[in-house]
């Protein structure tokens, strides 16, 4: 039998701050898929893409990186790897993940076991599987916010695989809305929530500001400049005494964010740190 051809990849050796940099930008153009590693990731391209198509994206990627103003070593380089069903090898490796006092994540293949509250989701290019710390740091919150008599209207900003609705609506939440500004999430989500039988969640495509109503919880799982970006939008949507749920914000930039929500007159914040990412919940 032929041999399958080698894949190429990217591989990455860079502190957390640049690996958010250039695992963004990589994802935007369609990698097969990404292997942490202890100090860095390997993209791996589909077959058929060419090493000057690599070149090019790695030369934007130092680009992205200088433009942050972040000084720290890294490397970047085009690396050739041996065939290997990525398919196969990501289900192996993708194993249910309990979260906070109820919860479960864990993908269709996975047996139901326990008692915990369970969310099936199926892995894909969208962000929300529940093994990354900063959606682990949005489920905590959002479940320690059931059962609040100011918790019953809910708002997932930037809601990918859907995770952080189907969890609020799961926990109890009676309204739950979800946006992207993603099509291709929008799609995963819808099929995320008919999976989970959470087909009562409004979702859609549109922005922030064409949202109507307001909510008692607003989460979530960005990144710092998206968030200032949408911090006036989300306080304009939240009801009184409400609170908002953020994530994606690294260790470093905590200070940052923490001066940023009081220069806009939020006192009232908690902060939650998890393998270097921070998680913060603002209330009025």
């Amino acid at each position: 039998m032929k041999s399958k051809k080698p894949y190429l990849a990217l591989s990455v050796r860079a502190p957390l701050s640049i690996r958010v940099i250039l695992e963004a930008l990589i994802l935007d153009f369609q990698c097969s898929g990404i292997e942490e590693k202890e100090d860095g990731f390997l993209a791996c391209f589909p077959e058929g893409s060419h090493r000057t198509d690599l070149q090019k994206i790695m030369n934007i990627g130092k680009d992205r990186v200088r433009e942050s103003g972040i000084l720290a070593e890294y490397e970047i380089s085009v690396q050739e790897i041996p065939y290997r069903d990525w398919s196969v090898e990501w289900k192996d490796r993708f194993s249910p993940v309990e979260t906070g006092e109820k919860l479960i994540i864990r993908a269709p293949w996975h047996t139901a076991k326990g008692k915990r509250i369970p969310i099936v989701i199926e892995p894909s290019m969208a962000f929300g599987t529940g093994d990354h710390p900063t959606t682990r740091l949005c489920l905590e919150a959002v479940e320690q916010c059931t059962g609040s008599l100011h918790a019953d209207r809910l708002l997932d900003v930037g809601t990918g695989t859907g995770i952080l609705a189907i969890a609020a609506a799961k926990l109890g939440f009676r309204y739950v809305t979800a946006i992207d500004s993603d099509p291709v999430a929008v799609e995963i989500a819808r099929e995320n929530f008919r999976r989970n039988n959470t087909t009562d969640i409004v979702v859609s495509g549109g922005l922030l500001n064409a949202v109507s109503g307001t909510f008692d919880v607003i989460v979530g799982n960005l990144t710092s400049e998206t968030i200032k970006a949408l911090f006036h939008d989300c306080v304009k949507r939240l009801s009184r005494g409400g609170t908002c749920i953020f994530s994606g914000i690294l260790e470093e930039q905590k200070d940052d964010m923490l001066t940023f929500f009081r220069e806009k007159g939020f006192q009232n914040i908690e902060t939650r740190q998890c393998d270097g990412w921070c998680g913060m919940v603002i209330r009025l």
